[in-house]
């Protein structure tokens, strides 16, 4: 969602600028006509992922997901794959579908259920050079309100001996581990009775970056990226507290898509300000084939992908550093038996209607009342998190 509200505000910055000035208004005319391709096919197997929208607004509240299409990845004097369509918007290739090979060249067709019909350029698939490595110093950084966080700020050095690479853009997955610190093994039931359930006290979660971060070896005698930052990973997050990992991925890019990218990134730095830099205009590799003067928003990509991972563990860092837990505010709550004992069942089953999960009875030798606590405190997966360890974790 959010690479398309910066498509969006790009493409209002080329209407603005070639008229006179009118009053702002959000609507993109015939908005709903705008289709928003994003599209990806890399060196690594699939399913890869063709996301289809339209939108009308700049705040990309409008975006709705374009269903019925039939969307196709061709390999130039190769083979084609026409993808379906697993949720609203969404279509995917196969597991053992079309993978991309480092050399060839790949194009992206879409025809919509209203006869009209999309289709981007070849894009040539360059390969990825390994990552040489990817590290991390501990730093302070001032945030936006001035407050000052600590944290690992993470970097990638990479080089491609064969200088033909030049254009990198980074992704990364983060995944790291979190404990609740009052796991319940007791789940209350509607009709009062107290049975066994299972108990969740260890998760681990994922989130994708959204950043666009690119960098060129361009200006460099040789091709060669060193100290490119990457994510930073604050204390107040709670993702250092116990382990966290990163998986960067390297992706070799054309040059008109790395200067597409940087454009599209400018235009987002420049939000606040309409009138602070005239922007490039945003020039998309796909068109509508049908009706060749209708804006297409967004690239369809084909990229050589390189990784590596990297842990940090919490023992890793400064022994003067309090990190924050994943999971705060967490206490026990106890709703004592000296009121009448179906008042506290009721009670009981209040609280649970209203985020709270049942922890066991208090009281040592005899239970005096019922403990609850916040269900974020008492089960993982209630933030997301998965309790089946990832194969890559390592102890």
């Amino acid at each position: 969602m959010e690479k398309k509200a910066f498509i969006l505000a790009h493409f209002f910055f080329i209407c603005l600028l070639c008229g006179c000035v009118e009053p702002f208004d959000s609507e993109i005319p015939g908005g709903s006509n705008f289709l928003t391709i994003d599209a990806l096919i890399t060196d690594e197997p699939g399913p890869y992922l063709v996301e289809l929208s339209r939108s009308g607004s700049l705040s990309g509240d409008g975006f709705e997901p374009v269903s019925n299409a039939v969307v196709s990845i061709e390999e130039e004097n190769g083979i084609t794959e026409q993808l379906t369509e697993e949720s609203e918007g969404k279509y995917f290739t196969s597991k053992t579908g079309i993978i991309g090979k480092a050399g060839k060249r790949y194009r992206l067709r879409v025809s919509l259920s209203d006869g009209e019909v999309y289709e981007s350029s070849w894009s040539l698939l360059k390969r990825a050079p390994p990552i040489d490595r990817v590290y991390w110093n501990y730093e302070q950084k001032e945030d936006n309100d001035g407050n000052i966080l600590e944290g690992a700020q993470l970097f990638v050095d990479a080089h491609d001996p064969e200088n033909n690479t030049k254009f990198y853009k980074y992704e990364w997955i983060e995944t790291w581990t979190y404990i609740v610190p009052f796991a319940t093994a007791l789940e209350f039931l509607e009709n009062f009775d107290i049975v066994p359930r299972e108990k969740n006290q260890i998760c681990w979660i994922d989130t994708l970056s959204s950043a666009i971060n690119i960098v060129s070896s361009l200006k460099n005698s040789e091709d060669v990226v060193i100290e490119h930052p990457l994510n930073f990973v604050s204390t107040e997050t709670g993702r250092l507290r116990l382990r966290y990992s990163i998986l960067v991925k390297q992706l070799a890019l054309s040059e008109e898509e790395y200067f597409f990218w940087k454009s599209l990134k400018e235009t987002n730095n420049e939000l606040g300000n309409l009138f602070d830099k005239q922007p490039q205009s945003i020039q998309s590799n796909i068109r509508n084939i049908s009706n060749p003067d209708q804006r297409v928003l967004g690239y369809f990509s084909a990229s050589g992908v390189s990784t590596k991972r990297i842990f940090i563990d919490n023992k890793d860092l400064p022994e003067r550093v309090i990190v924050k837990s994943f999971v705060d505010d967490c206490e026990l709550i106890e709703i004592p038996f000296t009121q009448p004992f179906d008042i506290a069942q009721k009670e009981v089953l209040s609280k649970i209607r209203n985020g709270y999960l049942f922890y066991d009875f208090a009281g040592l030798l005899s239970p005096t009342g019922f403990y609850v606590t916040k269900d974020i405190c008492a089960d993982c997966t209630i933030k997301g998190g998965r309790v089946v360890k990832p194969e890559f974790w390592i102890d």
